[in-house]
């Protein structure tokens, strides 16, 4: 697990709360995860992304950045910073299709979880203990190798509309370095578009 303080942006009168996060893959308790979330279990008040929907940390950080900023200027879309992350990441403005097209279902086998330390009793070491306690699967180092190893192209290419771009041969396709910053620029694009259109 890491914790990520990000910078506020300029002119932003509050600073930014510290997110812990962690990325898991081989996720094979993801159907009782879900449940805990759907449920409410103030136990579960975690995000959940399914880490297959995700190119890079540049992706994953956009989405952080702009969620921590509606939090701290209240103005979330959704019921909390948790969801207003996995809201973040999509291409349009529709919630319920943001959840199911990024947020964790019963078939995620890779998973981005993260907390957002609105209070003080969410430390670092309670979060990591209750994480390695409830989440069956293994947990990997955060860098770009690792997403791009539990990217799933086809997903991508799909979830945020991207016609424009060859088309995988297989389902867990590999973007060529080169065309990783071109892939990325895109998904961001469609994500941060939505808040102008």
């Amino acid at each position: 697990m890491i914790t990520i303080t990000l910078p506020p942006l300029p002119g932003s009168d509050r600073p930014y709360p510290a997110v812990h996060l962690a990325l898991y893959t081989n996720v094979r308790n993801a159907a009782f995860l879900h449940s805990q979330l759907i449920a409410g279990n103030k136990d579960f008040d975690y995000g959940f992304i399914d880490a297959s929907m995700i190119t890079s940390t540049t992706h994953l950080l956009t989405a952080l950045q702009r969620s921590l900023q509606a939090y701290v200027s209240n103005t979330l879309k959704t019921r909390n910073v948790h969801s207003e992350i996995v809201f973040s990441l999509s291409p349009n403005n529709n919630i319920s299709k943001a959840f199911t097209t990024f947020g964790i279902t019963a078939a995620s086998k890779t998973l981005f979880v993260f907390k957002v330390v609105t209070s003080p009793d969410f430390t670092a070491a309670k979060i990591d203990s209750h994480l390695k306690a409830s989440v069956e699967g293994d947990e990997v180092e955060i860098n770009d190798d690792a997403i791009r190893g539990t990217a799933d192209m086809k997903k991508i290419l799909g979830g945020y509309r991207i016609q424009d771009w060859r088309k995988p041969d297989n389902q867990k396709a590999e973007v060529a370095r080169d065309d990783q910053g071109a892939l990325e620029r895109k998904v961001i694009d469609a994500m941060v578009l939505k808040y102008v259109a």
